[in-house]
């Protein structure tokens, strides 16, 4: 996530970071989905940017529908981190509407940046 910032040319102290926390069976413990689904819309409406990490369970995909059936406008441009710190390291620049219809590497993560107006 720290890797992403840099690239997206974001403070961490600007953004909120959300990690989706696992249940006692190992799968995302939906309730806690609501929240940080919740949290980060507030959090951008709010002037935040956002730093998502996928998981298996909720990809980046699916984040990127969630926010925009909530407001976000579909051409909002996103920074795209898939495989961040290793050889394979791949940083895109795409839409949110994008990154709605397409599939990112399983160990990705999301800059949801403020437009710069």
């Amino acid at each position: 996530m720290q890797l992403l910032a840099a690239a997206t040319r974001v403070s961490l102290e600007d953004c909120l970071l959300v990690v989706y926390k696992p249940d006692a069976a190992g799968n995302i413990d939906q309730s806690d989905l609501v929240v940080k689904r919740e949290r980060m819309l507030k959090a951008y409406k709010a002037g935040y940017n956002l730093i998502i990490l996928n998981d298996l369970e909720q990809t980046l995909a699916q984040t990127a529908g969630f926010l925009i059936e909530r407001g976000i406008p579909a051409d909002t441009k996103v920074i795209v981190g898939e495989q961040m710190g290793t050889e394979s390291q791949k940083i895109t620049g795409k839409s949110i509407s994008e990154v709605s219809r397409g599939t990112s590497h399983w160990m990705s993560c999301m800059a949801v940046k403020q437009s710069e107006s």
